[in-house]
């Protein structure tokens, strides 16, 4: 791990969170047989850029990070149509960049780069920030129901639209995360709210750093100093510029308390079990309040 040199940052106190996160991620492991990295799913994807790889894991800070990787390469990058908004939707776009190098399931090359990163979020948290992205800000939750032709979810939907009403967060989480998995199990449910320990194959590679959106703040500067990024206040000022409404912390924060009040204990124990291996793989909470 590089030295960083911002004087109000405790990289001792970095160091010795991260020996912690990576030893539960071992002691999971040790204890549990993984599915292996032919069995894993298929948007598991990885991005190399200046010797660094980083799995990409949906919200979880990705789209920030993205932006900062973009700002790095420069022009070709920032150039794509819909920088800094769009893009981040589709990382195959990225291929478009020489500069990079992206690792698939099916592709014998897998990431073998001096540093191997990826950030992971509370479970919980998580949930409620893709159903504010993708329900109440847009319509893409459509795509990430029928996942896996969710066909209740296809009921729902008629139904709603018929009424003029909008996915509530109970439904989200039941005809939607719920029915996901128990239909075709965690490693088919849609990139968003599958299980992170599952999209980052973390029993399968060995990661030099697991970052966590809770500390994004202190874990970005490290990450960015991988990078060989001369100015990291300036690169971080530059990304958050372009943060949309939706990406603010505090839509999750101020709202999440009310989204899980309005959650019966079935479905938090249907949850429970969904997230059981990134519960205690990372740490989090059992329960959502």
């Amino acid at each position: 791990m590089q030295n960083v040199t911002d004087p109000q940052y405790d990289l001792e106190e970095v160091r010795k969170t991260q020996v912690e996160r990576i030893s539960l991620v071992n002691k999971y492991c040790l204890n549990h047989t993984s599915p292996g990295l032919g069995r894993r799913a298929g948007s598991l994807y990885f991005l190399t850029f200046r010797d660094v790889s980083w799995g990409l894991l949906p919200k979880t800070g990705s789209t920030n990070i993205l932006r900062m990787v973009c700002i790095m390469i420069g022009p070709k990058c920032t150039n794509i149509t819909g920088y800094p908004d769009e893009h981040h939707y589709v990382p195959g776009l990225m291929k478009k960049t020489q500069d990079l190098d992206s690792y698939f399931p099916d592709s014998s090359n897998w990431p073998t780069r001096k540093f191997l990163y990826a950030f992971v979020r509370d479970p919980w948290q998580r949930l409620v920030s893709t159903y504010i992205e993708k329900v109440l800000f847009s319509d893409l939750y459509i795509k990430l129901c029928e996942y896996g032709s969710n066909y209740k979810f296809s009921q729902l939907l008629r139904k709603l639209r018929q009424k003029h009403k909008t996915l509530t967060y109970s439904q989200f989480l039941k005809y939607c995360v719920i029915e996901q998995y128990e239909k075709r199990g965690a490693i088919a449910m849609e990139p968003h709210y599958r299980p992170q320990s599952i999209s980052g194959a973390f029993c399968d590679l060995s990661y030099s750093f697991i970052g966590k959106t809770e500390t994004y703040r202190e874990d970005i500067k490290v990450i960015l100093q991988q990078y060989n990024v001369k100015d990291v206040p300036a690169i971080i000022t530059e990304a958050k510029q372009f943060r949309r409404p939706n990406e603010k912390k505090n839509m999750t924060l101020s709202s999440y308390l009310d989204r899980w009040k309005s959650v019966d204990q079935e479905t938090i124990m249907k949850l429970q079990k969904i997230y059981s291996v990134d519960i205690e793989m990372f740490g989090y909470p059992e329960e959502p309040i």
